[in-house]
C-alpha cells in the first residue's frame, strides 16, 4: 500500500450523505496504478459539489480508512461517506 505523496496539499474532510439508496453522489472516480484515486468530474448541484469535492481531488481515505491501492468499487457503497481529499 502506498502513502500520501509529499507534494499533496493538506487533506480536507468532505462529508457526503445520501438520503436514499438510489441517490447518486454525483462524481466520477478515476484511478491510476500506483497513484491515489482521483475525482474526474463533479455534477453541478450534486451531493459531491455541496460537500466541496472538486475535479482533480485525490482521494486518500474513506470513512477513516486508507484507500490507497484499493479498488474504488469496494469502498464507495455506504449511505454516508467521509472523504479525505
Amino acid at each position: 500500500m502506498g502513502s500520501i505523496p509529499k507534494d499533496a496539499p493538506s487533506p480536507r474532510l468532505c462529508l457526503m450523505v445520501k438520503t436514499s439508496p438510489s441517490q447518486e453522489y454525483g462524481y466520477n472516480l478515476h484511478a491510476e496504478r500506483g497513484k491515489a484515486q482521483f475525482i474526474g468530474t463533479v455534477d453541478a448541484g450534486s451531493i459531491a459539489e455541496r460537500a466541496g469535492i472538486e475535479p482533480g481531488d485525490r482521494i486518500f481515505a474513506v470513512n477513516g480508512k486508507s484507500i490507497i491501492g484499493e479498488n474504488h468499487k469496494k469502498v464507495l457503497h455506504s449511505y454516508e461517506i467521509v472523504l479525505v481529499v
